[in-house]
């Protein structure tokens, strides 16, 4: 073989070599590139699979509603395996989703349309809901900075063991003792009222506000504050028509805090307590007649038929004068009306709540014609004003609007102590 086709050989040898290494390369970049891609892939379901393990692993561990926001969302899991349902409040209703609540006031305010809440829980996706809860405030929980308007909301909330989530109220000095009182004295809870019952709008917005509680009226500030962003939430319990519906409103205040377990508990026993008391008496023979309410600037304010507190005087044996009235607040009249009606009545409840009429003295030198009642004439005046504090706050209507129990156990000793020998007082005294 001539040099030089030994020359063109061998070069024909050398780039075949150098095609066939260059073919393994690529087909090893080839791999390597298809290896790279199948461990991304495996990796990414890897993550996916942990997730939904995790989810499920967490899904089966809920046996409580949540303290804080959730990690790992998961569409099918029940995030409020402990719910509540009303049975005794009429104006509040809530319905349970997996990781929302829609809560509904039916009257916000008198004679106001119904509103609803949505109630999110955090760490889920805020539902994109349609109709009526297109533009419900969404909000969510569990709340961790709440305001109050009103210390009748405080009890609950306390009850409830988040005092220290109660970041402002409206006015401290009538509070009871208790922790939210010792927060405000510890600069840890603010007060934001003013004298003239309005709200200083900008204590209210440095709040950073999950939550403000309405005190079942529009304030003045209420405008101003909506339009600046504050979480702004009726409270309608003073509208029920038992003292027992007004009282499970506590579980209204669960809802925010998911702790509906806590007040199912609470209520539960409140019920029991209270029922226990008025089937003591529901059969009793000898019910006493029964005024309630008192003057104030020429007018008295008659509790009406319908009221919570008529069901109290009826659920401790006792007739209610103006049982027949209609309505489920006050009725506005004069003591003329009053005395034609009840002047013979055996007691008299309620006339002072402030304690200015520790006396019949008393009663007489604020207005004379008192004198005219049966009730004043045998000294059977009766008052929640046993637990007031320095600054004139009265517990009957703190304490006393969650634990009707109490307040009952009150009354049916007042017109039964035969039947209630032993009975210890927490809100009433009698006028001496």
């Amino acid at each position: 073989m001539t040099h030089l086709w030994k020359r063109i050989l061998g070069l024909g040898l050398a780039s075949a070599l150098a095609l066939s290494l260059g073919a393994c390369q690529t087909g090893s970049q080839d791999g390597a590139e298809t290896e790279s891609t199948a461990a991304a892939t495996a990796s990414q379901e890897a993550s996916s699979t942990a997730e939904s393990s995790a989810a499920a692993e967490t899904a089966a561990a809920l046996t409580s509603n949540p303290q804080e926001c959730i990690e790992n969302f998961d569409e099918n899991t029940d995030y409020f395996p402990e719910k509540i349902k009303f049975t005794d409040a009429t104006g509040v209703s809530v319905e349970y989703f997996n990781s929302y609540k829609v809560v509904t006031v039916e009257q916000p305010t008198p004679g106001a349309a119904p509103v609803s809440y949505v109630l999110v829980q955090c760490g889920a996706p805020k539902p994109q809901l349609e109709g009526k809860l297109a533009d419900a405030m969404q909000i969510e929980v569990p709340v961790n900075r709440i305001a109050s308007v009103s210390t009748t909301q405080i009890p609950a909330l306390q009850m409830l063991e988040v005092a220290e989530k109660v970041v402002g109220v409206a006015n401290a000095g009538n509070l009871q003792d208790g922790p939210v009182k010792q927060q405000v004295a510890a600069g840890t809870t603010q007060t934001f009222g003013n004298e003239d019952y309005t709200h200083d709008v900008e204590k209210v917005v440095a709040l950073n506000l999950d939550v403000m509680f309405q005190g079942g009226t529009e304030n003045e500030s209420d405008a101003k504050l909506r339009e600046l962003g504050v979480p702004l939430v009726a409270l309608a319990e003073w509208l029920e028509t038992t003292p027992l519906g007004r009282a499970e409103w506590m579980k209204y205040f669960s809802l925010f805090v998911n702790k509906e377990a806590k007040a199912t508990e609470l209520y539960e026993q409140i019920r029991t307590d209270y029922q226990a008391v008025a089937d003591k008496l529901k059969d009793v023979e000898n019910r006493p007649t029964v005024i309630a309410g008192t003057m104030y600037k020429g007018t008295w304010y008659i509790p009406a038929g319908d009221s919570y507190f008529a069901a109290y005087l009826k659920d401790a044996g006792a007739d209610y004068v103006f049982a027949d009235t209609e309505g489920t607040g006050s009725i506005e009249d004069t003591i003329e009306t009053v005395l034609a009606k009840g002047a013979d009545a055996d007691f008299w409840v309620n006339g002072d709540s402030s304690g200015k009429w520790p006396t019949k003295a008393d009663v007489l030198q604020a207005d004379e014609r008192f004198a005219n009642f049966a009730a004043v004439q045998k000294g059977n005046m009766w008052n929640p004003t046993l637990r007031i504090n320095e600054e004139g706050g009265n517990d009957y209507w703190q304490q006393g609007v969650v634990r009707p129990d109490l307040v009952l156990g009150d009354l049916a000793a007042v017109f039964h102590p035969e039947l209630m020998p032993d009975h210890e007082f927490t809100f009433y005294q009698q006028v001496k």
